[in-house]
């Protein structure tokens, strides 16, 4: 994020191009994997969210320029099952960053509500 030309795309924070998370790989070869943003995504919901129990919530910190539209798309491709929430931070009266919340206990877990 952030940069000079931070503010100058007008289509939106791209959130698979946008996001790429580079690991070394300790093997012979000592090659690189890449991962983009939705391929992270879709790792966080595997890992964080039960579809047995309907339980499970995955937040995302993201710049404030992202692009909803696409977010939700990776979002549904990523099979995120549940509701989607975007809020967007604002201090002094301007959007800072926006935060994403994911999974089907988006509503309990803005509302305060406890489990039943």
């Amino acid at each position: 994020w952030g940069g000079m030309d931070y503010d100058n795309n007008k289509s939106g924070f791209d959130p698979i191009n946008g996001i790429t998370l580079e690991s070394k790989i300790h093997n012979k070869e000592g090659g690189v994997m890449k991962t983009n943003g939705g391929e992270l995504l879709t790792m966080s919901a595997k890992a964080v969210l039960s579809e047995s129990k309907q339980e499970g919530l995955v937040v995302a910190f993201l710049p404030r320029n992202i692009d909803g539209i696409s977010f939700t798309r990776v979002a549904v491709t990523s099979d995120i099952k549940g509701s989607i929430e975007l809020e967007q931070n604002v201090v002094n009266g301007k959007v800072k960053t926006v935060t994403a919340y994911l999974g089907p206990c988006v509503h309990r877990y803005l509302t305060g509500e406890e489990k039943k």
